[in-house]
Formats: C-alpha cells, structure tokens, sequence
C-alpha cells in the first residue's frame, strides 16, 4: 500500500541520489543540508577541531546571498491589468482595483519577498496554493520539510508537516482519525543524554504526511484497478491514510534560478560558492594555526644557567645576565608562508565574485581611488544583466501565478454583489457608476426579453433614473452581482529597469545635448542631420530628429520674442499694445 512506499521514501531521503553524468551525483538532501549549514556559519563536521578548539567559519556566501535578493526587486505595482482585445476597459480597471485589494488582504508583498529570498538560497522556488472557501493563500513551499524525487520535482511530491493534538483535533470530520488522537505522544525522536548515549523521547506532535502524486487505484484503494492510474492528493499519519482526493492538477509552481538538466532542483548562489566555502575556511583554518603557533615567545640560548621558561620563571622587567660568550634571543616564529594567505582568501573570493555576478560595481562597495568610471560602469552592466533575466523569468511566475491561481479566485469570488473600497477620482467615480447603471439595465432587460416582455422606451427611462439613485463615492463602490462574469484581461508585469537601461539612456542624452550645443548647424545641414537621425534611432531615443528641430525652432522663436523690449508677453503687459502713430502711448513706450 501507499503507506509503506511513503515511509520507505521518507526514510530513505537522505541516501537518494541520481547520477546527473557517470560518476557525478546528485542528492537533494545532502544540497539543502549543506546550504543550511552554511548560511548558519556552521561546519557540517562539528565547530570543533580534533584539540577540542572552535573553528573559525569564514562566511562568503551569505552577503552574495543578500545581493541577490536586491539585485532582483520585485512588488506588487508592477502587476497591471490590461483589457484583452475590446474587453471593457472599465471593468478591467475595476478588476485591477480588486486585485491590488487583495495584495494588501493578503500581505501578497511579503510573499513575494519570501520568494526572492527563497530562491538564489536554494536554487529552486516551489510555490504553492492553498483555496479554502473565500481565500486564497499563495505559499513558499519549505524544503527542509519536503521529499522529492532527485530527477524529476513532481514525480511523487511529499511535505512533512508536524501538528499539535489541537491542530490534529481540527480535522476532525475532515479526516478519517479513527483512534489517533488518543495517541497524544505521537512522535519520537533520538537525543544524545549526559553520557553521549541515545535516548527516545517523545514529543506532542503528530507528524503528518502531505503527498501528491500519479499512481495505481490499487495503492490508494483496498480492491482497487492496478492498472488505472490518477493523480492523488493523499494525507497519511502513523501509517493510515487519513484522506484521500483525485485533484485535476499540482498545486504547486517551481522556479529554478539556475537550471541544471539531469536533477530535480536548480542551482542557487549558496552552492555556486561551495568550493569557495571549503577552501577560504581551509585557509583561515591554517591562519589560525600559523597565528597561535607564531603568538608564541619562543627564545633560544646556549647558556645553561638560564632557566627553562622565560614567562614562569622570570619577573616582567627582570634582566637576564648570560656567561661570556653565550647568547639569548627571541626565535622569529612567523611564517614565511602566511601573506600567502591572503592571496588564496583574495583568489577563492574573486572565482565565486565571477560565478555569482557579484561585483564590487554590483554589491555597491566603495571602488578604489583612480578607478576609471567606464570600467565601473562595465562591470556593473556585466552584473546587472544576468540578474535582469533572472529577474525576467520571476516576472513570468507571477504571470503564471496571477492566470492560473488568482484571477480566476477573484472572480469567482467576486460574482456576487459586493462593496470595493479604493481610492478613486471623481472622474474614475462617475464613469464606473454610469457602466454600472448600463449594466445593471441590460442585465434586466436581456432576463424580459428571454421572458418575451417588452420594454417600452418609458420604462427603460425609468429604470436608467433608478440606477442611477444609487450613487457611488469615491471611495466604495458598490459592485453588481456578475459585473465580472466572462471578463477576459491580460496580465502586464512591468519589471524595474527590465526595458531601460537608464545609465546608458542618460549618457546618450547628455552625449546629444552636448554635440547640439557644440554643433547647431547639425540639425539645419542635410548630410549631418540625416547622420544625426540615424544616431538618434540607435540611440533608442523616443523623440524623432524632425520633433527635436521643431522643439529647438520654436525655443528660438520664443527667445527672439522675448528679446524685443514689450514683447515679453505676446498681448503685451496685462493685454495692452504698445501705442502707434497718432494714438495715446497706452503700453508705455516712446511717443
């Protein structure tokens, strides 16, 4: 049965491996316990040395980590609603207003941020929804607590999830708990006592397994077909399967941050510098050693009258008399080799700087003195792209996430009347409440047609007056029931920076400003403003070359206009013309 095969995978984790290549293989167990050692400074051998001393753990992934994390900004702003084709623009402007409703209902801001942390730190961002009822929750799948095949994420999907008797009692109805909860002390673990011996002990949790997964009839259902497969969400606790359910798809979406064919999880920032992590502590292992064997006094003589230890046997400030002829000098006990130390800790930093686009440019270290700005600016764009399409591909997750998950949520939830409380325009105001009213006649004219009624020009009148007693504010609506029926929109992710390049943009700009101060002819000469346009389009500018000389003509006509004395203003001081020949001097000038 399903039972047994769960507790076989469950056990049997941490030595399941695929061979990605001959000789290279992959373990999703080994991967997410070293990344948890390692952004928790911890040594997977112990932090204690064979002399029983701490280790020093010298931590060069977790700020490459944190670069990440901002190098890739994300928010809920940059998700928009667009009509799809000539749906109404208005509902989809409404529906936009609902949906931002819900980012903040469901702190969606916060998940996201959990998601861009997630995902450079393991490699893989697992997602997953939750729909009970009138909610919707979009969660990050934690997976310390998750079983998955090493070759393929989905092939059987298990969370491990650990319940109070209380949370167990919750379920009750739901579940088939049969005699569990009588069971209190449901789980027990190994603990190492005073002596270093293993003892059970129990703890108040019941440990629960959540598994998703295509399989035979036969193993879910006693006298079930062995040969009719489905796809099963499947709950199981101390070996009974506590409920069952043949869903239509997984509820989870993944995203790697790095791909790597052959295994089931990307490849993230944290094991990017593996290596680099072994080797800088190998070296400030041996620059810990090299630095207490070199904190040592160590004197040599070859006067046998001195005493054996200069630290115990002699007072501070004692001087120490030696016999004609022989000697007492302080050994020189400092390594030779330990400057080179610094050069591998300098050597293994700039490797995973190169693999994990982390350029001082990138992370905003202070760049040396002298340092020439285009080769900063280089590096930096060299940096910034690689988390632009990582970028990118999360901006496509949240597409995903939004058509799959959300948008059909909301309006199903929303089909009903309801109120929305938003900030809108008075202008915004007056149009929704106008497509209201024709909506909410149409609705009922199109019911009296079905009955085969007629509607006379009068009582359409009358119920176009009745709507529209129902006023809206700017600040609730009151939403139709099934406004939002067989509405169609499109989900427009704008990304931060992901179209525009503003540090090239800006040079560009103050490039042509420049050559047009330097340079006026070049927008009245033919050959150098058909080569200036050119420059323009490449430039990627949006302002064509006939749009500039028609914006520089007419600063020049308004220059020379204001040069004539009266002529500050085209209708002169107030509206006043100067006076001319036989007139009274009305505007103030020579008679």
């Amino acid at each position: 049965m399903i039972q047994d095969k769960i507790q076989s995978i469950v056990s049997n984790y941490a030595q399941t491996e695929v061979e990605r290549v001959e000789g290279n293989f992959f373990k999703p167990f080994e991967l997410i316990k070293t990344i948890e050692y390692y952004t928790d400074s911890k040594y997977l051998g112990g932090s204690k040395d064979d002399l029983g001393r701490d280790k020093p753990f010298y931590n060069v992934g977790n700020y490459r980590l944190t670069t990440s994390y901002k190098a890739t900004p994300f928010a809920t702003k940059e998700i928009q609603l667009v009509p799809d084709g000539d749906e109404n623009a208005l509902r989809v402007s409404l529906l936009n207003h609902e949906l931002h409703d819900w980012f903040k209902e469901s702190n969606y801001d916060a998940k996201i941020d959990e998601m861009r942390w997630n995902r450079p730190k393991y490699g893989e961002l697992i997602v997953k929804k939750i729909e009970k009822g009138d909610t919707l929750d979009i969660q990050c799948v934690d997976l310390r607590n998750c079983v998955v095949d090493p070759a393929n994420l989905y092939n059987l999907f298990v969370e491990i999830h650990y319940m109070s008797p209380s949370e167990l009692k919750k379920m009750e109805g739901k579940w088939e708990l049969g005699d569990l909860l009588e069971n209190k002390n449901a789980r027990s673990k190994k603990e190492k006592n005073a002596i270093g011996s293993d003892t059970d002990v129990t703890v108040d949790q019941y440990t629960v397994y959540e598994v998703y997964g295509e399989m035979p009839e036969s193993e879910v259902i006693e006298d079930g077909d062995e040969n009719k497969y489905n796809l099963y969400r499947i709950y199981v606790c101390q070996d009974e399967i506590v409920d069952y359910k043949i869903i239509d798809e997984f509820p989870y979406k993944n995203l790697s941050w790095e791909m790597v064919s052959g295994r089931s999880l990307g490849r993230g920032v944290i094991e990017e510098g593996f290596e680099a992590q072994v080797w800088s502590n190998d070296a400030v292992l041996k620059e810990r050693d090299m630095m207490e064997f070199a904190a040592k006094p160590v004197f040599t003589t070859d006067d046998e009258e001195v005493e054996d230890n200069i630290l115990t046997d002699y007072d501070s400030g004692s001087i120490i008399h030696t016999s004609d002829g022989r000697k007492l000098s302080l050994l020189n006990t400092v390594p030779t080799s330990l400057p080179q130390i610094q050069s591998i800790l300098t050597k293994w930093d700039a490797q995973y700087e190169r693999v994990s686009s982390s350029f001082d440019a990138v992370t905003g270290e202070t760049m040396p003195s002298r340092t020439p700005f285009r080769s900063m600016a280089m590096q930096q764009q060299a940096g910034s792209s690689a988390f632009d399409e990582k970028n990118k591909a999360f901006g496509i997750l949240q597409k995903e996430i939004m058509y799959d998950w959300v948008l059909p949520f909301l309006v199903k939830r929303l089909k009903k009347g309801h109120r929305l409380m938003a900030d809108f325009t008075k202008e915004e105001a007056e149009l929704f409440e106008e497509d209201f009213n024709t909506y909410e006649i149409n609705q009922f004219v199109d019911k009296e047609v079905m009955a085969r009624r007629k509607i006379t020009r009068e009582q359409y009148d009358m119920l176009f007056e009745i709507a529209k007693s129902k006023k809206t504010t700017r600040r609730l609506m009151e939403i139709p029931k099934g406004y939002y029926d067989d509405i169609r929109t499109k989900v427009d992710i704008i990304t931060t920076g992901e179209n525009l390049d503003k540090q090239a943009m800006f040079e560009s700009l103050n490039n042509l400003m420049m050559t047009v101060a330097q340079n006026p002819q070049i927008m009245t000469d033919p050959a150098l403003s058909k080569l200036f346009g050119k420059i323009i389009d490449l430039a990627g500018i949006d302002m064509s070359l006939p749009e500039l000389t028609a914006n520089l003509q007419q600063q020049n006509v308004e220059q020379n206009q204001q040069a004539i004395p009266g002529q500050g203003n085209p209708a002169g001081a107030q509206g006043i013309q100067p006076g001319g020949a036989g007139q009274e001097n009305l505007g103030g000038g020579q008679v």
